[in-house]
């Protein structure tokens, strides 16, 4: 999920990948592109603010389960 700014506002980009969870990534599967708003992007940052996401460091998953492996850029 990548969320980029241009000279129109922003759009979040959402890419999703075949690979199996805990193997190799696999190609695309599918994409998604769309633009937010500005009520949109308004609360998208009160959110990262708020909660700091981008301060906190990833919690190791180490027992064993597969699963998604999430990217936010």
């Amino acid at each position: 999920i990548r969320i980029e700014s241009d000279d129109d506002g922003f759009r979040l980009i959402a890419k999703e990948l075949t690979g199996a969870g805990g193997y190799e990534p696999g190609q695309l599967g599918r994409s998604k592109e769309l633009r937010l708003t500005g009520q949109q992007v308004k609360k998208l940052k009160d959110l990262l603010e708020t909660e700091a996401l981008f301060e906190k460091y990833p919690k190791a998953c180490d027992f064993g389960l597969d699963g998604s492996q999430w990217i936010f850029e």
